[in-house]
């Protein structure tokens, strides 16, 4: 799944033409991780800034509702953002799942 060395993928939550993003641990220490990974070929140099910036951003945000930071790591193949796994579902899934109930929208909204 993940093609990056010292993680394995053990499930993909997201693909867009640019990105895959996949929930996995990390080998070394079991560390729950969530990988968002622009692949090297087809990227763009403002795809690689883009990314990077994120990284940047993220390292300076502490809140118990967003993902920390853990790395930004490079291989000959990608280019990865590494996150601590906080146990999230994507709001696609959430509604996929069927209709929300208005008290859960908030909830949603406020966090």
């Amino acid at each position: 799944m993940i093609m990056l060395p010292g993680y394995e993928g053990k499930e993909r939550l997201y693909r867009s033409a640019r990105t895959t993003v996949y929930r996995g641990v990390r080998s070394s220490d079991g560390l729950a991780v969530v990988v968002k990974l622009l692949e090297t070929r087809g990227a763009t140099l403002e795809d690689i800034a883009r990314l990077r910036r994120e990284f940047e951003l993220l390292r300076h945000i502490e809140s118990p509702a967003i993902a920390s930071v853990i790395a930004y790591e490079r291989s000959s193949d990608a280019h990865c953002l590494i996150l601590r796994d906080i146990g999230g579902v994507s709001l696609a899934r959430l509604l996929r799942d069927g209709r929300l109930a208005i008290a859960r929208i908030l909830d949603i909204a406020i966090t």
